[in-house]
């Protein structure tokens, strides 16, 4: 197919149509460049016109919102929703930046959702209310009282503890579960009787020695004494008579200062046998309780019988 091949004349107006939009173009890129140098200039010098004070308390509130943002996040992966929450609570602040106020935001919201709650209620055995009352959780006091308010605590098992002056204290442990809210923790308290007393720890009360132990332990002191007096005797009997009459002389004296000897070594034998018996009875008192006699009355044919019993 043949075309007419455009004349000189043809292609000016095409030319002056393509240069003026090409020189508007120029022209508003231009103006976008100058409108942008114009806006950093005077950021610039709006930014440079703050005191240095100002603008270092600036950097730092920010470098705050961003700790209290990874710390948020780390807290959240380890299920401590409380102290998540908090860091979060920090940063979803306006003035951290729009990025950081959107991000700690969506974060809060998330942890509120799933963030649990308990509620404390303490009755005593007779049903009445009881309010002053101490609560433990994982062996940490709670700093919130019994009003009946919910108390935000971390998703898992935790143990809880309650007294109170006159009762009894009692313990729950209770599995909390992510998102569970207003979980009603309640716990009876029992009066305590009279006279009534908490039977001591093995760690807290200390451990007696048996009267015995102090006897056998005398015993061993006394044996051990005389062990060294005899033989100290028997030693200077025998050298008394290497120089006053060895080889001539009489078997009473030889068997007098033998029988010294013989003393001694058996006085050794009950101070060892002393001893070894006070450690014994000192090392099974501590796995026996102490005899506690007690009296027991019965109903009989003849009306009543008394007798103490007693343990040994």
């Amino acid at each position: 197919m043949w075309m007419r091949r455009p004349s000189r004349c043809d292609l000016e107006p095409c030319l002056r149509s393509r240069a003026g939009s090409t020189w508007s173009q120029v022209s508003s890129t231009t103006a976008l460049v100058c409108v942008s140098l114009l806006g950093a200039g005077g950021a610039s010098a709006a930014g440079a016109d703050q005191p240095a004070p100002v603008r270092e308390k600036v950097s730092e509130f920010k470098l705050a919102c961003s700790r209290s943002f990874e710390q948020s996040q780390r807290l959240r992966n380890g299920s401590q929703y409380v102290a998540a929450s908090d860091e979060a609570a920090k940063c979803a602040n306006p003035k951290c930046g729009e990025a950081l106020f959107d991000e700690c935001s969506k974060i809060y919201d998330q942890l509120q959702t799933a963030l649990p709650s308990v509620v404390f209620g303490v009755r005593d055995d007779s049903g009445g209310e009881l309010t002053r009352v101490i609560v433990t959780m994982d062996g940490q006091p709670s700093r919130n009282l019994l009003d009946g308010k919910p108390v935000s605590v971390d998703p898992g098992s935790h143990r809880f503890a309650f007294a109170s002056d006159g009762y009894q204290r009692a313990e729950q442990a209770v599995l909390i579960r992510a998102g569970e809210q207003l979980r009603p923790i309640n716990a009876v308290l029992r009066r305590a009787t009279n006279g009534q007393v908490a039977p001591p720890s093995d760690e807290e009360s200390p451990r007696s020695v048996p009267l015995a132990s102090y006897v056998l332990g005398a015993v061993s002191v006394v044996g051990l004494g005389a062990f060294v007096g005899f033989r100290m005797a028997g030693a200077s009997r025998f050298d008394a008579l290497d120089r006053e009459c060895k080889p001539t002389c009489t078997q009473s004296a030889v068997d007098n200062a033998r029988q010294k000897y013989m003393i001694s070594d058996v006085a050794l034998g009950v101070s060892l046998a002393a001893v070894a018996a006070a450690v014994t009875v000192y090392l099974v008192s501590l796995s026996e309780r102490r005899s506690v006699a007690a009296l027991q009355v019965s109903p009989s044919e003849h009306g009543l019988n008394a007798s103490i019993v007693a343990p040994f």
